[in-house]
Parts: structure tokens; C-alpha cells; sequence
């Protein structure tokens, strides 16, 4: 095991509790957090949540069976993940490759529209009429102001209904 990653199992909720403990030893860890949307009381919250709940990856230089006690007795820490007497390790690559992934999941999307653009509806009644996107209004739709009659009116569409004017 050269520049391995360990593979351990926390107590149930004590992730956090484990990572730092196991970073006063010196230890560099990894345990992989998403970042997702989540329905509370009529409003959508960012909530973050563990990829892997209670597995943490720990990166080992050379470590041998007779000194695992130090990691296995770490305050958070339930076990070492093992097959037989043998511990799972992860390559510097695979932990690589997923923090790249969990990097790509984490990032915020761009917002398709800006206030005071100018938009088409794509809609079967209101079929390639302009108008001016004005603002989200929950996950789907969106709020566009429609000229009509020399006044704009402001319009919910579904956000689908709606592109950029070419």
C-alpha cells in the first residue's frame, strides 16, 4: 500500500466528527459532499449531503495492520472497511476522478434568462410572440412581459415555453 487511499466507516452522523479528528493526527481525507435542492415548506433549499454517508477515504503514505488502531479508535470512526483481513484502498486516480465529479455536480448553473432580456414564446397560443423576460417564479416558470395594447403585461409561461430571441 503506497499512496494509497484508506477506505473507513464513520459512526452514524459523526462524519464531520471523524474528518476532523483524523486531521489533528495528520491524517488527509476525503468525504465527497453534494450540494442539492430540496423541497421545505413551499420553498426550495440548497442542502448539502454526503456522496457516501459514512464512508471517508483516507489517504495513507505506508501504513501497516499492527498501527491501524490509531485510525480504527479515532473518536467518529467505526471501522476500517476490510475484505477478509485485507483493507480497501482507492488509487490517487479514482479519488482524483471523483473530486472532479463531485466538483462538476457542485457547480451552479448559469441562469438561462437575464431581467430585461428579449425572449420568444415557443407557446401554441402566443406562437413566436417577443416579449421581455423578467424573472423566475418557482422551478419551472417564468414571468416574461408581454407589449400589448402599449402596456406590458406581465405573463407566467412555463420556463420550456420560452428562447432567446435569435
Amino acid at each position: 500500500m503506497k499512496n494509497d487511499w484508506l477506505l473507513v466507516q464513520s459512526k452514524p452522523r459523526q462524519e464531520e466528527r471523524a474528518i476532523i479528528n483524523l486531521n489533528r493526527q495528520g491524517f488527509e481525507t476525503f468525504c465527497p459532499i453534494v450540494t442539492y435542492k430540496k423541497w421545505y415548506r413551499g420553498q426550495y433549499l440548497l442542502k448539502d449531503e454526503y456522496l457516501f454517508p459514512r464512508y471517508i477515504f483516507i489517504r495513507v503514505l505506508s501504513i501497516s495492520p499492527g498501527s491501524w488502531s490509531k485510525i480504527k479508535y479515532t473518536y467518529g470512526i467505526s471501522w476500517i472497511v476490510q475484505f477478509g483481513n485485507v483493507p480497501v484502498t482507492a488509487s490517487d486516480d479514482l479519488i482524483w476522478r471523483l473530486k472532479k465529479q463531485v466538483e462538476d455536480l457542485n457547480q451552479k448553473p448559469q441562469a438561462l434568462f437575464q431581467p430585461g432580456q428579449k425572449v420568444v414564446i415557443k407557446n401554441y397560443g402566443l406562437q413566436d410572440l417577443e416579449a421581455i423576460f423578467y424573472m423566475v417564479k418557482g422551478e419551472d416558470r417564468a414571468i416574461v412581459l408581454i407589449n400589448f395594447l402599449q402596456r406590458q403585461i406581465p405573463t407566467v409561461v412555463h420556463i420550456s415555453q420560452i428562447a432567446v430571441t435569435p
